[in-house]
């Protein structure tokens, strides 16, 4: 099966669980109110999210089987990684919370970053420069995109808190229900270690290639700027319930300047020339 008819299979699974999350969110919502809205089977969404999963795995090992690398080169591979990060991060959030709003946001984010891909897609089979050849390469990049993953369940979190601090969830055995905010929190709590220890990692591996831990790189700069914006967070919300405000909002800016560093940064005129810019 080619790359591009996996890719579109993989849109449609996590299209449609997109869908699925949504109408399972709005039966929630109806029952909440008293409404006599049909049972929607919650399993489906889930199923769905899954074989997403499961056909971006196929799509990774595929790749990596043609090139004879790991595939998180390019801009299109590192998507394909992204998704399926995000995916993995999202499901023990999904068994423990439920969460179908976070669910379908994150579903019709993750089909829009397939969508994405695919226009953006370099199919050529590009080899690794020297400097990427390295052990250092696979451990760095997979906890980096695992802890992007948990930022953007994170930051949908705080979308959802800001728009409706009032709603809650259920978590899964402890009949507790708990505002988004704390599922935001909790994200956080996953994505800022992976950063934090991706960041590490980057360092000691530069320090291997070129004798320096840093050499300011423009990707290493937005790295750290993001990193920091995090670390702050964790001080803003210890303010009471103000600080929580703000911290969402932080949470959500952090995402964005994620966002920059890893799809803008080829916009920055002193991206010419950096190891980590995408071809």
């Amino acid at each position: 099966m080619t790359d591009k008819v996996l890719l579109v299979l993989a849109m449609v699974a996590y299209g449609t669980a997109a869908l699925g999350f949504g109408a399972s969110w709005r039966r929630e919502r109806a029952a909440d109110a008293g409404s006599d809205a049909p049972a929607w089977h919650r399993h489906i969404p889930t199923v769905l999210f899954g074989i997403g999963i499961v056909l971006v795995s196929c799509l990774i090992a595929q790749r990596w089987m043609q090139a004879g690398r790991p595939p998180f080169k390019t801009l299109y591979e590192s998507m394909i990684l992204f998704v399926w990060c995000a995916s993995v991060l999202f499901v023990p959030m999904r068994y423990v919370a439920g969460v179908p709003l976070v669910g379908a946001c994150s579903s019709l984010l993750l089909t829009v970053a397939l969508a994405y891909a695919g226009w953006r897609a370099d199919l050529e089979i590009v080899s690794l420069p020297p400097a990427l050849q390295s052990p250092w390469f696979v451990p760095h990049v997979t906890v980096y995109f695992l802890g992007y993953g948990a930022l953007l369940v994170a930051m949908v979190a705080a979308a959802v808190h800001l728009r409706h601090p009032e709603w809650r969830v259920t978590l899964r055995g402890r009949g507790q229900a708990v505002g988004y905010e704390e599922l935001m929190h909790v994200a956080v709590l996953v994505g800022f270690p992976l950063i934090t220890a991706g960041l590490v990692l980057g360092a000691v591996w530069a320090k291997e290639a070129w004798g320096d831990y840093w050499a300011w790189d423009p990707k290493e700069s937005w790295a750290l700027i993001c990193w920091c914006v995090y670390g702050i967070y964790f001080h803003v919300r210890r303010m009471g319930k103000r600080g929580r405000h703000a911290g969402a909002w932080l949470v959500i800016a952090g995402f964005a300047l994620v966002l920059l560093s890893y799809l803008g940064m080829g916009l920055l005129p002193t991206s010419e020339g950096s190891a980590h810019a995408y071809q």
